[in-house]
């Protein structure tokens, strides 16, 4: 049920402006010194962006949620830093000077917890961070002042969206100082019950005691979706059988697909493949499925990246068949807007631009 966990935790120098008003010139300053910091480091891959190659990157970084909207769009000298498969990540200049994010497919929290603070401890030898004795670490936004450090959990709850119990677990965490957001869509709700968890308490406690609180909130909300899970399996397991084949057979066969109805079909192969509803040939076709990735490079800004089109159609038709590529089912194989086919190479060209190779 937790398909991913993050960390972010954020850091601003006491002797700079915040990001919001600081010099370009102090901006470039920054990104040069912390460059220098892991110029040696061999696990994280450096990222300037001072030429045209390189803001295509950026862009395509964005596109699938490796760096973020204010990191893109801001006029300062940007510097990232990022292990190969991206799960982690430090963004320079972005809101703060500094923005470390570790992720990963599982609930160890701990471990990404212990990967931000050597790379906090790294930065820290160098500059002197912008603390408070009152109030903690000292950040652009208000409700960041404190540890500077949001953990997060992704879940895939879809039960506890069809029993229609979602307007109670989220009085539950706002009660305890969570929140709890569809992570995946704009709407309110999930389509396919993938929401993120996360604290808004960051004044006041301790890093340790905002993990250890936040843990104890997602294995009570686990524990309610498995019996939720168990509960419909034993009544109706064949009609929910039905569904999640009706699911596969859909994203097997459809020309177009939208990114709503993508999140409700991807639910039920998660689903199936969770309760073991599928036959062994299927379930061997799926082994490699991350729900998490998919689901990230399928959003509507990976697609523009990947179909240059706002065409809702032609955006439909090639999230249809990259579904289809990324699950193993059939291989890539569609056509740009010019008409002109796009060949394996091209594919790999886009998916190494990605980062997805």
């Amino acid at each position: 049920m937790v398909i991913a966990s993050k960390i972010t935790l954020r850091r601003n120098f006491e002797d700079f402006l915040f990001p919001s008003t600081i010099t370009y010139e102090d901006s470039k300053l920054i990104a040069d010194e912390v460059k220098k910091i892991f110029k040696s480091n061999k696990k994280l891959k450096i990222f300037d962006f001072n030429n045209a190659h390189s803001i295509e990157m950026l862009y395509a970084f964005n596109a699938v949620n490796y760096v973020s909207d204010s990191f893109t769009n801001n006029d300062l000298e940007k510097l990232l830093l990022a292990s190969k498969d991206f799960t982690t990540t430090i963004m320079v200049n972005e809101d703060d000077h500094i923005r470390i994010d570790a992720r990963s497919y599982d609930d160890k929290v701990l471990l990404l917890y212990d990967e931000v603070k050597k790379l906090e401890d790294k930065i820290d030898k160098k500059f002197k961070f912008a603390f408070d004795s009152r109030y903690g670490y000292l950040t652009t936004d208000l409700a960041h002042v404190g540890t500077g450090m949001i953990p997060s959990f992704v879940l895939h709850i879809p039960m506890l969206e069809l029993s229609n119990q979602m307007p109670k677990v989220k009085e539950a965490c706002n009660k305890f100082g969570y929140d709890i957001k569809p992570v995946f869509s704009y709407d309110e709700k999930s389509n396919g019950g993938f929401y993120e968890i996360y604290t808004k308490l960051t004044l006041g406690i301790s890093e340790k005691e905002i993990l250890s609180n936040l843990k104890l909130m997602i294995l009570k909300l686990c524990d309610k979706e498995k019996s939720l899970r168990s509960e419909i399996v034993k009544k109706e397991r064949l009609r929910l059988t039905d569904e999640v084949h009706r699911a596969y057979g859909i994203i097997t066969h459809a020309k177009l697909i939208s990114l709503k109805e993508a999140e409700v079909l991807i639910s039920y192969i998660k689903l199936g493949l969770d309760l073991d509803l599928f036959d062994n040939d299927i379930k061997m076709k799926l082994k490699d499925f991350n729900v998490y990735d998919l689901l990230n490079i399928i959003n509507d800004k990976s697609i523009q990246a990947q179909v240059p089109s706002d065409d809702k159609i032609e955006m439909d038709e090639a999230r249809a068949q990259v579904i289809k590529e990324e699950l193993g089912l059939v291989d890539i194989n569609f056509d740009d807007i010019d008409g002109d086919d796009i060949d394996d190479d091209d594919i790999n060209d886009i998916k190494k631009l990605l980062g997805l190779d």
